[in-house]
């Protein structure tokens, strides 16, 4: 049995780059063939034809390095084109951020219409970040109001509108009497909802506790009562027969006349905003602006646009005297009224539609105004 040593095998040629270079530069001349390169130093001919081919491919990368002018002038020209994307992203951002500002007024069914699913070069996921909703957000439909829970908002609409006397236990009652079973918890749920006082209640919490300022007023309390130069913004629960909704008036104290009106599904500050937008296109600006319906209006984006307006915003009259479940605005003879008047309407036009009934109950009712 033969056994073999390892440091009897032949070692491994290393060959010096110098060397590498010569017989690359020989088979590049063509003066010999590969073969006859191979058999002089002794290597294998596909040695000789690696070597050659990399020389080939590193000999325009030494060109390029042995000029700087060249060189500089691709960092000049590569600093340039750095400075335009830099711009160019900074000016995306901007229509980016003016875009989600203006997008913000659309309520969640318009966002969800814009959002594209089958596009491809677009993710649904970014459309979503772009647009400024969520993407379980654009999955999200809301749950229609039972008949139950509806024919409940309706007595309660119709308590306030008929009862002096607005106590919870009143209210409870009354409820009980049109067979109507609620437990006093759902009727505080449905009070908050409907943007009663259980809101407002909520809302003095919140100035306890110093978790809500308001813009400086730079009158007196006094001073803003006697004040012309003000508007008055409410927000109150609109019946319509299958749905929920909710009105928005803005009235001018000095002519007591309507400067805006709106209609939306839910209770958040973008009707007020929408509301108050229309009414300062088309009217001078006022000094104050006087909120009955107060905390959905405590929003960043509704203070923002009064801030950037100058105007300021008083809280409402009955503030300081709560009682009971509702609450008495100025503007309660008004809701009033205009409930009564488009009931009427509905019966002499009983296939219209929330928006055209009250626009003219606003209407008829300040046509005399």
């Amino acid at each position: 049995m033969t056994i073999h040593d390892k440091t009897m095998r032949p070692s491994r040629r290393i060959h010096s780059p110098e060397f590498k270079i010569q017989v690359a530069l020989q088979a590049l001349s063509g003066n010999q063939t590969l073969a006859e390169l191979a058999e002089i130093y002794e290597i294998h001919p596909v040695q000789v034809c690696q070597w050659k081919q990399h020389l080939v491919k590193r000999l325009p990368e030494l060109y390029r390095q042995s000029n700087p002018d060249s060189h500089s002038e691709d960092l000049v020209r590569s600093k340039q084109n750095l400075a335009k994307l830099e711009a160019s992203n900074a000016q995306l951002n901007q229509e980016l951020d003016w875009l989600k500002k203006n997008f913000y007024n659309f309520n969640q069914s318009t966002l969800r219409s814009v959002v594209e699913p089958d596009n491809l070069d677009i993710s649904l996921r970014r459309q979503c970040d772009l647009l400024g909703i969520t993407r379980s957000g654009y999955y999200y439909r809301q749950r229609p109001v039972s008949p139950k829970m509806l024919n409940t908002m309706h007595l309660i609409d119709e308590f306030f509108q008929v009862m002096d006397d607005t106590g919870c236990q009143s209210l409870f009652n009354y409820l009980q009497e049109h067979s109507c079973s609620v437990s006093k918890r759902s009727l505080h749920n449905l009070l908050c909802s409907m943007g009663f006082a259980a809101f407002e209640r909520k809302l003095m919490k919140l100035f306890g506790d110093d978790r809500v300022r308001l813009p400086p007023c730079p009158l007196h309390k006094d001073d803003a009562e006697e004040l012309e130069e003000q508007w008055i913004l409410d927000i109150a629960f609109w019946p319509v027969q299958n749905a929920v909704r909710f009105a928005a008036l803005l009235i001018d104290c000095k002519s007591q006349r309507c400067l805006a009106w709106g209609l939306s599904d839910s209770l958040t500050s973008k009707l007020g905003i929408e509301v108050l937008r229309m009414g300062l296109d088309k009217h001078p600006m006022p000094l104050i602006l006087r909120s009955e319906s107060y905390l959905p209006l405590l929003n960043k984006h509704f203070l923002g646009l009064l801030q950037g307006n100058a105007i300021s915003l008083v809280p409402p009259l009955w503030i300081d005297q709560l009682k009971g479940s509702g609450r008495e605005t100025l503007l309660s003879p008004l809701w009033k009224a205009l409930k009564q008047e488009v009931r009427g309407l509905q019966k002499s036009y009983p296939v219209a539609n929330d928006e055209w009934l009250l626009n003219q109950g606003i209407q008829n009712h300040f046509k005399g105004a």
